[in-house]
């Protein structure tokens, strides 16, 4: 939560672990953003790697 500094650019970074296979995209999948204010977001990067590879 960023309470302080009203119309001041704020940097946010988040990281979540997804199971994915090869159906991510083909079950529609997609990141949601919502918020309880008014708010501009830009500047998004996704940076996807792989954690396990399985033998």
């Amino acid at each position: 939560m960023l309470v302080k500094g009203n119309g001041v650019e704020h940097y946010y970074l988040s990281s979540f672990n997804a199971y994915t296979l090869d159906n991510w995209e083909a079950n529609g999948g997609n990141v949601k953003i919502s918020f309880t204010v008014i708010a501009d977001i830009y500047d998004i990067r996704f940076v996807i790697f792989r954690t396990h590879k399985a033998r």
